[in-house]
C-alpha cells in the first residue's frame, strides 16, 4: 500500500490505541478524511467499512465506534443522521 502513497497508508500505520475519551482516534481519522476530501464518498465509505470490519474482528470496539462516529459526521454515511452506532451487532465478513 506503501507504493500507492495513498492517504490510507498513513493512516492505518498509525491508527492509535484510543485513550481515555477517544479524542486521539476522533481527530486521526477527523484529519484523514479531510486529506480525503477529493475522494468520492463511496471511496471512503468502502474504506471505512473495512477497517471498522477489521478493527470489530479483532476486539477493538471502541476504536471502530470512533471510527464510525467521525465518518458519520463527515458524512460518510449520509443516511445515518439520528441512528445510533450498535457496533456489538456489528458482525464482521473479513477472512484473515
Amino acid at each position: 500500500m506503501a507504493i500507492t502513497g495513498h492517504p490510507a497508508h498513513m493512516f492505518l500505520l498509525y491508527l492509535p490505541d484510543a485513550e481515555p475519551g477517544g479524542h486521539n482516534v476522533r481527530d486521526h481519522i477527523g484529519y484523514f478524511l479531510d486529506m480525503m476530501h477529493s475522494e468520492d464518498r463511496e471511496s471512503k465509505r468502502g474504506l471505512i467499512d473495512v477497517v471498522i470490519d477489521f478493527l470489530h474482528k479483532y476486539g477493538l470496539k471502541e476504536e471502530a465506534g470512533l471510527i464510525w462516529e467521525v465518518a458519520a459526521q463527515k458524512n460518510v454515511y449520509p443516511n445515518s443522521e439520528g441512528e445510533e452506532l450498535d457496533v456489538l451487532a456489528h458482525q464482521p465478513s473479513l477472512d484473515v
